[in-house]
């Protein structure tokens, strides 16, 4: 009697061969131990999580070397980081924050990204300056984000938006 093999289909489950499901339950036991040995209560689905991406290629980032002072080059910058803005708006309308940028400090500066969707979560990486990265960007949910898009508003309505040259 000749065994069949049949094609495994990533999105049907009942076609996995045994092997590969009991790997993904011990996956996800572990994943639940971890959590609750250590004390983590934040089970996300990383699908669930945030994507980070560079610009589109149809910006192109601002070049020092081009700049006679870093005062022109800081105003490139400032311009490409609104076009990145204004494309992330157009490309979805339906999400009041598109568009908006979040930041986050890190060592003597800060990561910056600008939202482009909240279902799934998808933000654009700043690339200007230092080019900064938050380590757990990727680890961003919709209410992380909308909580972020608050908190840098209302820094912008108490202090300003010029930034020190």
């Amino acid at each position: 009697m000749a065994i069949s093999k049949k094609k495994v289909d990533e999105n049907d489950l009942t076609t996995w061969p045994v092997k590969k499901l009991k790997a993904q339950a011990l996956s996800l036991y572990s994943a639940i131990f971890q959590a609750e040995c250590f004390g983590s209560h934040d089970l996300r689905d990383y699908d669930a999580m945030g994507k980070i991406y560079n610009a589109p290629k149809e910006f192109k980032k601002p070049d020092y070397a081009k700049y006679q002072n870093f005062d022109n080059y800081f105003k490139a910058c400032e311009k490409y980081i609104e076009d990145i803005k204004a494309w992330a708006k157009q490309a979805n309308p339906n999400c009041p924050e598109s568009g908006k940028e979040i930041t986050f400090p890190v060592g003597d500066g800060q990561a910056r990204y600008i939202v482009v969707s909240l279902k799934p979560v998808i933000l654009v990486h700043d690339d200007t300056g230092d080019a900064w990265h938050y380590q757990y960007a990727h680890r961003l949910t919709a209410a992380d984000v909308r909580k972020e898009v608050k908190n840098l508003e209302g820094l912008n309505k108490l202090f300003g938006t010029r930034m020190a040259p």
